[in-house]
């Protein structure tokens, strides 16, 4: 073997050497590129579907309150101590305007009569029509409520040997704090300050002449159930 066949076997051995390393290392970038990729895919996956966090201490209950709207079911049974027991319901929006429509049993209040004349009543019935627009200042487990109230009631009773009815206008704000649980029941406690304003009264038939306004004012413990 001469010195140019030596000479050409190097050069092809050193060549395919370099090829070799060359579709090694070519091969190698595309592995990395690829695990980048699938794990850059991956992580985008995992960031997309994470809900967002809540502040700590104010993880949400879960159940409807999870949910942008809901409505809820509720009885003040507290009413029986003051001027008369209420039931209602309540549609949130956005999980914080809450809109709410109720309906109140002035009869069975153990101040209801003593508000209408300052004395005994017999044959007491009536009822009250209210609506509550409240601003809901909680996240998650609770938090406080505000917003007026306005609400309409008649009243017929029987007093010193005549008979009354009494049309009512009531304003008032109502304010406190509500709870929540996952279970969807919550309980709110708070109360109600304003004043009510006699439209009419109507003494055995005939219309009475002098009309009072007085200021009033009641607590509030709620019970209820969202959905």
């Amino acid at each position: 073997m001469n010195k140019f066949s030596v000479f050409f076997l190097m050069m092809t051995c050193a060549f395919t050497l370099h090829a070799q390393d060359m579709m090694v290392s070519e091969e190698d970038s595309h592995k990395a590129n690829h695990t980048a990729t699938t794990t850059a895919s991956v992580s985008s996956v995992a960031v997309t579907t994470l809900p967002p966090a809540l502040p700590a201490g104010l993880a949400s209950p879960g159940g409807p309150f999870d949910k942008d709207m809901y409505t809820g079911l509720y009885v003040n049974p507290l009413g029986f101590a003051q001027l008369g027991p209420m039931i209602g319901a309540e549609f949130t929006f956005k999980r914080k305007l809450i809109l709410e429509a109720h309906l109140r049993f002035p009869q069975l209040g153990m101040l209801t009569a003593n508000l209408a004349t300052g004395g005994e009543v017999d044959n007491m019935k009536g009822i009250g029509v209210g609506a509550h627009v409240k601003y809901f200042l909680g996240v998650g487990k609770g938090g406080f409520y505000f917003g007026p109230l306005l609400e309409y009631s008649t009243l017929n009773y029987d007093h010193s040997g005549s008979n009354f009815k009494d049309n009512v206008i009531v304003f008032a704000a109502n304010a406190g704090y509500k709870f929540q649980f996952q279970t969807g029941f919550f309980m709110r406690a708070g109360g109600f300050v304003g004043s009510y304003k006699e439209i009419s009264v109507f003494a055995d038939g005939k219309k009475y002449e002098y009309l009072d306004t007085q200021p009033l004012w009641m607590l509030e413990l709620s019970f209820g159930i969202a959905f």
